[in-house]
């Protein structure tokens, strides 16, 4: 605002040709009447904050104008101010002119713009300024005025002070500056090295060093045991990294799990989201989800010092998410990658075994054939031409052997009728799917003392082809449990799902597997679960295992109802 002729300047001056000391505020507050400009402050004290507050609330809004009005910090700062501008008119210029250089740091390392600092000291002056005019004005004695020596000790001691907040200020900022590029220059580094590491044990000792790089913290991974977290997330949880007490995880965690989104404990275990502006950026403890390319949490990146508190500045969290971003991107193109390798070796294992078991059918078939019906019509002609020959001779032995070769003929009927079922079992056409499971399930408890619990809904009809497809692979899930987990109960359920899809369920009590060890071929049971999956995907569905090590194995295929099978 314009000042009246010997009021408070609105621009900062400097005592020229002096150092900024503490002796030199001295000789500024010895001129004039030290007692009457202490006696004036302390009278209007409070007119001089209610004008101070008034003059801020007509500035246009900057985060500074928000802190200082409607933050109880900010506001309790304009109280301390005032008190130790006080103490400097009392003689005591040490104390505030420590307190605005300590000011000028945190305000600099808050992030707060100095232009808008600076406005709280034109405010103050506004303020000092409104209140000495009106206070000269209410006087008739000369003696009693504030004079031109009282106005340029105000007008010095506060710009000396803005001066040092500012020196303050600029040197922090300057810090800051270059902590914030070697920050970037950090994460650039980690960046460019991890980008090419498709090992994701590999990603995770990288981001472990690259949190230390970055924010001079240590970095634990929180990972699920599966594919996916379940229930508060520690939950056979894997953890990688410097560990961390139980009682942070658990509370830090139920935040992340519901918002999908960064959030810090502060000193005082109280939860808060990581976003622009805080109160806080003092921190026991701060997370970060970690997100594929579907959208879905995959792990946790935890940042903290041991349990000891530290800063986290807005800067610090807008890096966290861009780190924690970019690591889950890697991690996701390394399972990618992953994924792409071992779908290549399935092909190819899945083309053998197509070949091998193409040839272990036809060598089958053959021997049925063999075994049943080459013999049996072997038999048929034999006995036809035995009968011919005792034609005319014997009716009663004509009769006898008639009737022999009516059996024989019945016979190999039969049996050509179990080869063509063991082809395709015709039960499923006959008497329909849950029939048809009631059966299978029935004749392999019965042939290897396995329990087999079935539930399933009172009526289900489905495309043959994939009634086909869920036979077999049932078939397959029994084979598993039976000679891979050496399980003794297993659980078959169907039921009906949203969007009309069909669930199946095989949940076995044996010996499990773990998911994640790349040795496939030694952990998995043989192309098993590859032919399921296989089948599966044929149909359109989805195809899903879980297990781990002594917990069981749990197959689950989902299935649309309706609709094409792939290729048809």
């Amino acid at each position: 605002m314009p000042y009246q002729k010997n009021g408070l300047s609105s621009t900062p001056t400097l005592v020229s040709g002096t150092m900024l000391d503490h002796s030199t505020f001295h000789k500024i507050l010895s001129k004039g009447n030290t007692a009457k400009r202490l006696d004036f402050f302390k009278c209007h004290k409070e007119q001089i904050h209610a004008y101070l507050i008034g003059f801020i609330e007509s500035e246009p809004p900057t985060l500074y104008r928000e802190f200082i009005l409607k933050n109880a910090e900010g506001q309790g700062r304009v109280r301390v101010y005032l008190d130790s501008f006080e103490a400097a008119l009392s003689g005591n210029v040490e104390t505030f002119l420590e307190d605005q250089k300590n000011i000028g740091y945190i305000r600099a390392m808050e992030g707060y713009h100095l232009n808008d600092v600076y406005g709280f000291t034109v405010a103050f002056k506004d303020a000092l300024w409104r209140t000495s005019r009106e206070y000269n004005d209410s006087k008739k004695n000369p003696s009693d005025l504030l004079n031109n020596d009282d106005i340029f000790t105000f007008n010095k001691l506060l710009d000396g002070s803005y001066y040092l907040l500012s020196l303050s200020f600029l040197e922090t900022r300057d810090e800051i500056i270059m902590r914030h590029r070697g920050q970037l220059q950090a994460l650039q580094r980690f960046a460019a090295g991890v980008v090419s590491v498709f090992d994701e044990e590999n990603i995770w000792a990288q981001t472990t060093q690259g949190v230390f790089d970055v924010f001079g913290l240590n970095g634990t991974f929180l990972l699920p045991g599966g594919d996916r977290f379940k229930g508060t997330g520690l939950e056979a949880a894997r953890m990688i990294g410097l560990q961390v007490t139980q009682r942070d995880l658990e509370e830090i965690l139920t935040g992340i799990f519901q918002s999908l989104k960064p959030m810090g404990l502060d000193i005082n275990h109280r939860l808060h989201h990581l976003s622009g502006s805080m109160d806080t950026d003092q921190f026991r403890f701060v997370a970060s989800p970690l997100m594929d390319r579907k959208s879905q949490l995959t792990g946790v990146l935890c940042v903290h010092d041991q349990g000891r508190t530290f800063r986290f500045s807005k800067f610090d969290r807008n890096l966290l998410y861009q780190f924690s971003y970019f690591t889950g991107a890697v991690s996701a193109n390394c399972r990618m990658v992953s994924e792409i390798a071992e779908k290549k070796e399935d092909l190819r294992n899945l083309t053998t075994r197509l070949i091998s078991v193409q040839e272990e059918e036809r060598k089958k078939i053959a021997a049925d054939i063999h075994d049943v019906l080459t013999q049996a019509l072997t038999g048929i002609g034999y006995k036809a031409l035995y009968c011919m020959e005792i034609v005319g001779q014997d009716v009663d032995r004509l009769y006898q052997e008639l009737e022999l070769l009516t059996e024989t003929i019945n016979d190999a009927l039969r049996q050509s009728r179990q080869i063509i079922s063991n082809l395709r079992p015709h039960i499923l056409d006959d008497i329909g799917v849950i029939a048809a499971f009631r059966k299978l399930i029935g004749d392999f408890g019965k042939k290897f003392g396995i329990e087999v619990q079935f539930s399933h809904p009172d009526y289900l009809q489905i495309d043959p082809d994939k009634g086909i497809a869920l036979f077999r692979i049932l078939q397959e899930a029994l084979h598993n449990a039976r000679r891979h987990a050496m399980a003794s109960t297993i659980a078959l359920s169907l039921s009906l799902e949203k969007k009309g899809c069909l669930l199946m369920s095989v949940k076995d009590n044996g010996r499990g597997f773990d998911l994640r060890k790349k040795n496939r071929q030694r952990q998995r049971p043989g192309l098993g679960l590859l032919t399921m999956r296989e089948r599966t995907e044929d149909l359109g569905g989805e195809f899903k295992v879980d297990s781990s090590p002594g917990k069981g194995c749990r197959v689950i295929v989902k299935i649309p109802l309706r609709g094409r099978t792939n290729g048809r």
